[in-house]
């Protein structure tokens, strides 16, 4: 949020939707308005899981299920008035479907008050698979994020 002051950061994929195993190749260009000392750039792939409890809209939950984060470029000052371009790969884990979305109408136990045991549980869930890449800098990290599909 707010990294548009500092520069921009472009994300384009091969493709953007995936099996498990496969390789998920990306072209990142960095555009900076000033120079900026940065930790590094770093591309994630994050999976989180959306719950719907008992069909309430207004009841949902996130979880972040699975989050992987690759080193594209390290600690240093980044110069601005130019296009810094990067590729990546990155393989998609074989199991990264297994055990993920479980039983939709998983129960989930809270105690109320007296210590009774009160039961929810999740009408519908799915999982919502993003790739972020992120210039960590000071202040403002400059991101920029991608929706994709792992089916």
């Amino acid at each position: 949020m707010f990294g548009f002051f500092k520069g921009k950061i472009t994300l384009t994929l091969e493709k953007y939707q995936f099996a498990p195993g496969e390789e998920m190749k990306g072209h990142i260009v960095l555009e900076l308005k000033k120079s900026v000392q940065a930790s590094g750039l770093v591309v994630q792939l994050v999976g989180t899981r959306r719950m719907v409890m008992n069909n309430d809209r207004n009841n949902i939950r996130h979880e972040t299920i699975f989050d992987f984060s690759m080193p594209i470029d390290g600690a240093k000052e980044y110069p601005a008035g130019q296009a810094l371009n990067y590729d990546f790969s990155l393989k998609i884990p074989d199991t990264i479907l297994q055990n993920i979305l479980g039983d939709t109408t998983a129960q989930i136990g809270i105690t109320g008050a007296g210590g009774i045991r009160l039961g929810a549980s999740f009408s519908s869930q799915r999982v919502d698979w993003q790739v972020i890449v992120r210039l960590d800098s000071p202040g403002f990290d400059i991101t920029r994020k991608v929706q994709v599909s792992i089916t």
